[in-house]
């Protein structure tokens, strides 16, 4: 079976994110220790983390987005009736 294309292209931009935080962070602490002259521990270790916690807010909030699409009940209508029948 086949990803859904929308799925597909979640996942590509996650693994995108993921990388590209991956990439960075080993730049950003060679360039802290040129700058300070020093090893120290600093905000340049956190840009991996938070690329992890960005492509996990994103996948879940798409997933959350999905299922509140989907949901049968129909949130403008004031009367609660599901879609079908409205």
């Amino acid at each position: 079976m086949k990803p859904k294309p929308k799925l597909k292209i979640r996942y590509t931009a996650a693994a995108l994110l993921a990388a590209a935080s991956a990439l960075i962070t080993p730049l950003a602490v060679t360039k802290a220790y040129e700058l300070r002259g020093y090893t120290a521990f600093g905000g340049e270790y956190l840009i991996f983390p938070l690329g992890i916690l960005l492509v996990y807010l994103m996948l879940d909030v798409a997933k959350r987005w999905d299922k509140y699409k989907k949901s049968k009940v129909n949130p403008k209508s004031k009367t609660g009736k599901t879609r079908k029948e409205d």
